[in-house]
């Protein structure tokens, strides 16, 4: 749910895990372009992974790259922003 007006509040319905259904308010983004600019906004840079130093280009890198408090790696922050629970 991200909106610059908060009378265009977007909500995302993840349909039977097969499809998403926009619920209310209009379709300005796409859940697989906020995914994306997660990925790019918390980009761990370069990683110690396997004993290798590289690139972080899949997302075992950002598993393994520490985060800070109250997300332990990149990727948790990542999942954690991306979904929003509808409850709180």
């Amino acid at each position: 749910m991200i909106s610059s007006n908060k009378d265009e509040l977007l909500i995302f319905l993840n349909h039977m895990c097969r499809n998403w259904v926009v619920v209310s308010g209009a379709g300005a983004r796409t859940p697989n372009g906020i995914l994306g600019l997660l990925c790019r906004q918390h980009y761990p840079g370069v990683v110690t992974y396997k004993n290798n130093t590289l690139a972080a280009c899949s997302f075992d890198h950002y598993a393994i790259a520490a985060d800070t408090e109250p997300y332990p790696n990149k990727a948790a922050r990542v999942i954690g922003e991306f979904w929003v629970s509808l409850l709180a």
